[in-house]
């Protein structure tokens, strides 16, 4: 069991994650509306909004509980929801590019598939065995693994000047996953709990960080 410490600071940080990931939401909402051709911020808008919902059901329960909703609930639905919007973006990065550079992406396929694979099929393996949640590994492993991939190789493809400026922001959808990764996978073993809490902290940055790369995206 953690201890009352550990169990207060952590009630109070995610109702400061869910107040950033709000704030944010309605950042993103602003600047769908400005730049209304840019869809991406209407994604990261219902994105952050999701977040949002899933920090507020996953406190409401720990308050009426005292205890996580370890089980799958709809904190679970909101955050996968989050990692669909994700690829959702993704997708729509996918759709503006011309067929030449779709050629060009196309070639990191299988270096993606690979690194996906061993990445979010290693880690939801090991939290299987210590911790059990078969169901909801399973789910969080193919939004996951389906965004690194989509995410990895416009990143790579970025590097070879194929929408340069978006680099920065594949970057920071990788440093996104990884962060809730290894957040999951230190909450598995009491000794790493206070290890899981800095990359949860890490998380309630991680709209910002998007927020800014888009705009330098937009402003390039």
């Amino acid at each position: 069991m953690h201890s009352d410490l550990f169990l207060n600071i952590d009630y109070i940080h995610i109702w400061i994650q869910l107040i950033c990931y709000a704030v944010c939401s309605f950042i993103a909402a602003r600047r769908a509306v400005l730049h209304p051709d840019i869809w991406r911020y209407k994604i990261l808008t219902g994105a952050f909004l999701c977040y949002a919902l899933a920090d507020l059901f996953w406190n409401l329960y720990f308050t009426i509980k005292w205890e996580y909703a370890l089980f799958f609930s709809a904190a679970d639905l909101s955050w996968i929801a989050v990692v669909v919007f994700l690829i959702a973006a993704c997708l729509n990065i996918f759709n503006e590019l011309t067929d030449e550079e779709r050629l060009i992406v196309r070639r990191y396929r299988i270096l993606s598939v690979l690194i996906s694979f061993v990445l979010i099929a290693s880690t939801h393996a090991v939290m299987v065995i210590i911790a059990g949640g078969l169901f909801n590994n399973i789910c969080y492993g193919i939004v996951y693994f389906l965004l690194v991939y989509f995410s990895l190789q416009l990143w790579l493809a970025a590097r070879k000047d194929i929408r340069p400026q978006m680099k920065n922001y594949h970057g920071a959808v990788m440093l996104f996953v990884l962060c809730d990764i290894i957040m999951f996978l230190m909450s598995c073993f009491w000794e790493t709990a206070n290890i899981s809490m800095v990359f949860d902290m890490g998380l309630t940055i991680m709209p910002v960080i998007l927020l800014y790369v888009m705009k330098k995206e937009v402003c390039a």
